[in-house]
């Protein structure tokens, strides 16, 4: 075998090409490979360059790569391995987090490539900065029957979630499991809102999709006040370790980001796709159980409500919940029909809305009116509102 190496080396040998070049092919370097017109040959690979008034190039016939047999007469073309491509299925959502004045949501990214190329990493299309490196595929599917929206953080037994999976499995998990964070996903909604969901029941219909029932909504505080419905098609995530997560900045929040997906090391090219971030999920939460009553002894009017948190709201342990958004502020608009005719302002969850406002506002004391409350952020400006009515 090492003697019919040699012949095949001498072979090689005996195609050198010798040629003169002007010094405008200066940019040629050793190893890059030309073709001649009129040779027949080629192409050729330049082993060596001498510069003077001219270039004096010196280059071999590039043969396509061999490798010898036990028999020395038989030379064999070597078998390029298969490279096989995947363009990655990729899911953003933009999920609340540990709330407050700073970096109060989060973007998730997972990705699904059959077959995984080994990692999906994603960059920034305009810096090429590393934003999320994915080493394993999530779980993504979508929504093959519109889902209702429904009350958050309370068990809903009338909805079922109907998807399909692109690959993976779901399973079904004790009432205790889910409450304590099993069967987590993200859904999106009509209005571009990523809703957390948790389910029990987990009964797969055909291949790869599934019927999700005993449902949790909008944990997580990822419900906004009037949640949308999420039709034929949307997004289906299955919040796990695949997943990597990474902090939105204030300056991004109703921006869009423009990002590119690499399918392993050697994808050159990568898959362009852009996530428009919002303030929902980082604005205060609407207060809960407004009330409205007259003052003892006079016509003013008393308007209370529940502060919310983003930051261990669901608490069963201790006194108050812990203040989210400091310093503490409250919004208060007073409607006459459509039209906001005051607002009031307060550092407490109650205002008093006098008896002379209500003449300004009204000629008179009004029997009735409706009215919103929202908390108010230093930095993000008024929360999400509840509405309220007043009546006599």
């Amino acid at each position: 075998r090492l003697a019919a190496q040699n012949i095949l080396d001498q072979y090689q040998l005996r195609d050198q090409l010798e040629l003169d070049l002007p010094l405008s092919y200066r940019a040629l370097e050793v190893g890059d490979l030309i073709d001649i017109g009129g040779q027949k040959d080629g192409p050729f690979r330049i082993n060596d360059i001498r510069a003077g008034a001219v270039l004096k190039i010196s280059a071999r016939v590039q043969y396509p790569k061999r490798f010898l047999s036990f028999r020395a007469d038989q030379i064999t073309l070597a078998a390029a391995a298969p490279q096989i491509s995947s363009v990655p299925a990729i899911v953003a959502a933009q999920l609340p987090g540990g709330g407050g004045d700073r970096e109060a949501t989060n973007l998730v990214i997972g990705a699904f490539a059959r077959p995984w190329p080994g990692e999906v990493t994603i960059n920034d299309d305009i810096s090429g900065a590393l934003t999320a490196r994915m080493k394993s595929s999530a779980i993504i599917g979508e929504l093959t029957k519109t889902l209702p929206p429904a009350s958050s953080c309370l068990w809903d037994k009338a909805n079922r979630i109907e998807l399909s999976l692109y690959d993976g499995h779901l399973s079904s998990a004790s009432e205790l499991e889910t409450l304590n964070g099993a069967n987590r996903i993200a859904v999106l909604a009509d209005d571009g809102v990523w809703e957390v969901i948790g389910f029990e029941q987990a009964q797969l219909i055909s291949q790869n999709s599934y019927r999700l029932s005993l449902l949790l909504r909008g944990l997580n505080n990822s419900s906004p006040p009037a949640p949308a419905a999420s039709a034929v098609g949307n997004p289906v995530v299955v919040l796990s370790s695949a997943l990597v997560s990474i902090a939105v900045k204030n300056d991004q929040l109703d921006t869009s980001l423009a990002l590119r997906a690499y399918a392993g090391s050697s994808d050159l090219v990568g898959q362009p796709f852009s996530v428009q971030l919002s303030r929902g999920p980082a604005i205060p939460l609407a207060p809960a159980h407004l009330k409205a009553a007259l003052v003892s002894g006079s016509n003013d009017i008393s308007i209370g409500w529940t502060r919310r948190s983003r930051i261990g709201g669901n608490d069963w342990g201790g006194v108050e919940i812990a203040l989210d958004f400091t310093p503490e502020s409250y919004l208060v608009s007073i409607f006459n029909g459509s039209a906001i005719v005051r607002q009031l302002e307060s550092t407490t969850p109650f205002v008093t809305y006098s008896q002379a406002d209500q003449n300004a506002d009204f000629g008179a004391s009004p029997p009735a009116f409706d009215f919103l409350v929202q908390q108010v952020s230093a930095v993000y400006g008024p929360g999400h509102g509840t509405f309220g009515t007043f009546v006599a």
